[in-house]
C-alpha cells in the first residue's frame, strides 16, 4: 500500500517501487496495480499486488498450448503450477523454448528435478 500527500507523488511513488521490483529480477507482468484512490482533502492511497503462481484458467491455457505442439509430454495442472513430464529431455527443452517465445500473461519459472 502506497500512501502520499496528492496524486502526483503517488505516481512517482509507484514508479520507484517499479523500478526496484524490476532491478530484483521480478516480472512486472506479475504486478497489478489498482487505480489511486483520492480523497477529497487530496491525499492519495494506491494498491500494488505482487501475484504468485498461476490462475486457473491460464494455467488452462498454457496445457492446451503445450498439447498443441504435439509433442510425446504430459501436463498437469497442480494448485498453482503446471508440471510438464516426459522421457526425452529434448522435448522438455522444446516446451520451455515454446512457452517462453509465446506470450502469456503471466511470468513463468522453470525448474527442472531431473538429473
Amino acid at each position: 500500500k502506497l500512501s502520499a500527500p496528492d496524486a502526483s507523488k503517488i505516481q512517482a511513488l509507484a514508479e520507484i517501487v517499479l523500478g526496484k521490483l524490476a532491478k530484483r529480477n521480478i516480472s512486472l507482468k506479475s504486478v497489478e496495480q489498482k487505480e489511486p484512490d483520492i480523497s477529497p482533502l487530496g491525499h492519495a492511497r494506491q494498491v500494488i499486488k505482487i501475484k504468485q503462481g498461476i490462475e486457473p484458467t491460464v494455467a488452462k491455457q498454457v496445457s492446451g498450448f503445450i498439447r498443441d505442439l504435439k509433442l510425446k509430454v504430459t501436463t498437469q495442472i497442480q494448485g498453482e503450477e503446471v508440471r510438464v513430464t516426459g522421457k526425452s529431455r529434448d522435448d522438455l527443452q522444446a516446451v520451455i523454448a515454446a512457452v517462453r517465445a509465446h506470450d502469456f500473461p503471466v511470468a513463468f519459472q522453470f525448474q527442472n528435478f531431473r538429473d
